[in-house]
């Protein structure tokens, strides 16, 4: 080669270099060049976040094979996409699909970190709990994730037990033969106590009056019930000295454990008056108010709603001292006498649902000095908080909405007081209740267990999980968000109900937990 040659040959190089450059550089910076424009143009991306982890992800038909973030958090991320919209699908065999129409935004990360996908119904494993056959109501226990409690009726008594996980085995806490359980439409659950080593357990006499027992838990027995009606309508004016009537003749309308006590009940009569007792000193059984219509606890604080206009109010404890009022605008029950389903998340957060299905939500934000007090007609059935106390989930028979109680930043973003009907279904909607990530929901509507994402963007995910010929009641289906475990009751083959569990999410990292 000749002198000529080679410095021709490094000049053509050189100029390549000096284009290709600027290229690499503009291409690794996130531009890509439009030829439709003509121009380069600053690229977009997509991160996604799914259950379970591996997955494939379709972008207008096309299948891609994107990057993996790190093992902590194992995002799926694809780079380098013109702005514009695209159908984005996430599948996997064997599981339900997902998709939404997206669009992507120039030098943005179009976010998705609550993607689940369910096994399908006909994949679905289940497990089968023989020893629970004819159960009639059960509930999960919070002392570990393989511990059941249910109600059934066994040799002509009714039977509290305790259903190992494990090893599918039960064993007796409590029998009683003279009472009701209660029905299983019934809002009444087996309470544990704060530290998990007591019980209270709700039934009915034969006249449907509500009695509860209440008892230390000690080798998985119910160490010397206590007739809860024996202790508290015992009492005549002149043995307390905190109490300037006789209300011996009043009957239980609700009953709970009051925050980490395990001695101390907090108890709203018939008559509508809330007391606090203690089961061991019940000399010292306190009226807290008059009127109340329902109560419920934040921390370490008692609310309730007092008729007539249901104005709630704080006590700290139970010292009536304390008592503050908290909201101003009033919220008729509309019949005489008639119900109230209070819940609140704090002083500054809390709904109420009378009976006729109106709504009340009272939400109000101290720093920035907003509060929002709203009443929406409907025929709404109950609510509930998310962890944090930013989400509230309501619904009626055949709607359910979700409301915004907080700015929210990460992506969907919304905005505080934002709310959004998610789904409306012809046949009765019942146990709906939150999933751990508080984006995702479950519930029944006629003969199928459903779940639906509140990311409202484009359209909503709606899968159906598990069919029951029989249709699903009120409360035969319970999520163990610590456990990603569903339970339910079912009666195959036209047999007696059994328990039955099956695992929605496997949530184990990549180290196995």
């Amino acid at each position: 080669m000749t002198k000529l040659q080679r410095r021709l040959l490094f000049f053509f190089f050189f100029f390549l270099f000096l284009l290709t450059v600027p290229l690499v550089i503009l291409f690794v910076q996130g531009y890509r060049f439009d030829r439709t424009s003509g121009i380069f143009i600053y690229s977009g991306s997509i991160s996604i976040k799914s259950w379970p982890r591996e997955i494939e992800v379709y972008l207008n038909g096309k299948k891609y094979t994107g990057k993996k973030g790190s093992l902590i958090n194992e995002t799926f991320i694809i780079n380098g996409l013109r702005p514009g919209k695209y159908r984005l699908s996430c599948r996997k065999e064997g599981y339900s699909s997902w998709e939404k129409d997206i669009e992507v935004h120039s030098g943005i990360s179009t976010e998705f970190w609550n993607v689940l996908l369910f096994p399908l119904p006909t994949k679905m494993e289940q497990e089968k709990y023989e020893a629970s056959q004819s159960v009639h109501r059960f509930f999960i226990s919070p002392r570990e994730n393989n511990e059941l409690v249910f109600l059934k009726e066994e040799n002509s008594k009714n039977v509290l037990k305790l259903l190992d996980l494990k090893n599918g085995q039960t064993e007796d806490i409590f029998s009683f033969s003279d009472w009701q359980l209660p029905d299983p439409q019934d809002q009444e659950n087996v309470e544990w106590s704060s530290d998990k080593k007591a019980l209270l357990i709700p039934v009915r006499d034969s006249s449907g009056h509500k009695e509860y027992f209440v008892g230390e838990i000690k080798k998985n027995q119910l160490f010397e019930p206590i007739r809860l009606s024996e202790r508290f309508f015992s009492l005549t004016t002149k043995e307390n000295i905190h109490l300037n009537k006789d209300y011996t003749s009043e009957k239980f309308k609700k009953v709970r454990w009051m925050f980490d006590k395990n001695d101390e009940l907090v108890i709203l009569t018939d008559k509508h008056n809330l007391f606090y007792f203690n089961i061991y000193q019940p000399e010292k059984k306190l009226l807290l108010a008059e009127s109340v219509s329902d109560f419920d606890f934040a921390g370490n604080r008692i609310y309730y709603a007092q008729s007539p206009n249901n104005l709630v109010w704080e006590i700290k404890n139970n010292d009536v001292t304390t008592r503050r009022q908290i909201t101003k605008t009033a919220f008729s029950a509309e019949i005489e006498g008639g119900q109230i389903n209070l819940k609140v998340y704090d002083e500054y957060r809390l709904v109420m649902i009378n009976s006729l299905g109106q709504i009340f939500i009272f939400n109000q934000e101290k720093e920035k000095n907003e509060t929002l007090s709203e009443e929406m007609q409907g025929d709404f059935i109950d609510s509930q908080f998310s962890n944090d106390g930013k989400k509230l989930l309501f619904w009626s028979h055949n709607e359910i909405w979700i409301m915004f109680l907080r700015d929210w930043e990460v992506q969907p973003i919304r905005k505080k007081n934002e709310k959004k009907m998610l789904a409306r279904f012809s046949q009765p909607l019942k146990n709906v209740q939150w999933m751990e990530d508080y984006e995702n929901i479950l519930f029944t509507s006629g003969n199928w267990l459903k779940s639906a994402e509140i990311d409202y963007r484009n359209k909503i995910n709606l899968v159906d999980l598990l069919e029951k010929k029989a249709g699903w009641q009120e409360n035969e289906v319970l999520y163990n968000k610590a456990s990603q475990t569903l339970f339910y009751l079912d009666q195959k083959d036209n047999q007696k109900p059994v328990i039955y569990s099956s695992l929605l999410i496997n949530k184990k990292g990549p180290f196995g937990f």
